[in-house]
């Protein structure tokens, strides 16, 4: 899961992209913000998860895997805490 959370913002960055893109008619535009939206849920979902569960592993992968979700909650909040609803702010 962790490696899906990390990836989604190198994804998302290229659906913003996409849609800044002038060149791309509005139709298919509105399909990438909806996409977007979607997986911008789905990642705040996954770390939501990722968070609650992260006590469960041994104390060398805890701190790894913490510092990878810690950087990605970061990103998270920093560029798209404003595109999350109230919910999904406090989740994460």
């Amino acid at each position: 899961m962790n490696r899906d959370i990390i990836s989604s913002f190198i994804y998302i960055e290229a659906l913003d992209a996409y849609i800044s893109d002038d060149s791309r008619s509005n139709e298919v535009k509105e399909v990438a913000k909806e996409h977007l939206a979607d997986t911008i849920s789905k990642t705040c979902y996954q770390l939501k998860h990722a968070l609650s569960d992260i006590h469960r592993l041994s104390s060398n992968e805890r701190e790894k895997h913490t510092d990878a979700l810690r950087a990605s909650l970061s990103a998270s909040t920093e560029g798209y805490s404003s595109e999350l609803s109230k919910d999904q702010n406090t989740a994460i």
